[in-house]
């Protein structure tokens, strides 16, 4: 997908930013970032593209350097059975909606910037 510089694409590169700073720096989550070094995932070639507590655990839906889409589940009181499924970027992308798809393709230029 083509990147136009929309309002919506630099809202979307706005939320990603903040989102990916504050999961990956902020203490609470270091077990999101040791996973993801103990799994030789490099936090600096992931993005957060969303963060959603649910009983007990804490989701998460990463893009994994510009390859992969990974749903990181940690469980609060259990974080040492932290664990990760992974999905292609092709096999995420068919079940997306436009405004999805938009997210993403901001998710993916934000990675090849960094690099």
């Amino acid at each position: 997908m083509k990147l136009v510089g929309s309002k919506t694409e630099k809202e979307f590169e706005a939320v990603l930013i903040k989102n990916t700073s504050l999961v990956l720096s902020h203490s609470v989550n270091s077990h999101l970032k040791t996973f993801l070094l103990e799994n030789e995932i490099d936090p600096d070639q992931v993005i957060v593209l969303e963060c959603f507590p649910d009983d007990g655990s804490i989701f998460y839906l990463l893009l994994i350097e510009n390859r992969l889409i990974g749903r990181v589940e940690v469980e609060l009181y259990a974080p040492e059975r932290t664990g990760m499924d992974t999905v292609t970027l092709q096999e995420y992308r068919h079940k997306l909606s436009k405004t999805q798809q938009i997210k993403l393709a901001v998710a993916m230029n934000l990675l090849r910037a960094s690099t």
